[in-house]
C-alpha cells in the first residue's frame, strides 16, 4: 500500500508479522481469520519510517524521524474519523 503524504513523499508499507487464526465453523469447516497484522511504514529510499499494528483489540500507527504538521495532521485524523466539529 502507498501513502502520499503532503510534501509528495511517498511510503509504502511492508509486512512484517501477520497473525491468522484458524477455527472450525458450525458445519465443522475450518476457516482462517487473520486476528492481528504489522507492517512497517517505509520511505521511498527504503528506510522505515514508521510502524502499523493492527488488531481486533486496536490499531496503532507511529510515523517518526520528520518534523510534522500538526494542523494538517489534526485535520487528517478528524477526517478519517468523519469528525466534523471538535467538542
Amino acid at each position: 500500500m502507498d501513502l502520499i503524504l503532503k510534501n509528495n513523499t511517498t511510503m509504502q508499507t511492508k509486512l512484517v508479522k501477520e497473525t491468522i487464526e484458524r477455527t472450525l465453523n458450525e458445519l465443522q469447516e475450518e476457516v482462517e481469520k487473520t486476528v492481528s497484522i504489522e507492517y512497517k511504514v517505509l520511505d521511498e529510499n527504503e528506510n522505515q519510517v514508521g510502524s502499523a499494528v493492527i488488531s481486533k483489540h486496536g490499531v496503532n500507527i507511529s510515523l517518526y524521524g520528520s518534523e510534522f504538521d500538526i494542523e494538517d495532521w489534526k485535520n487528517r485524523l478528524n477526517n478519517f474519523l468523519n469528525i466534523e466539529e471538535e467538542v
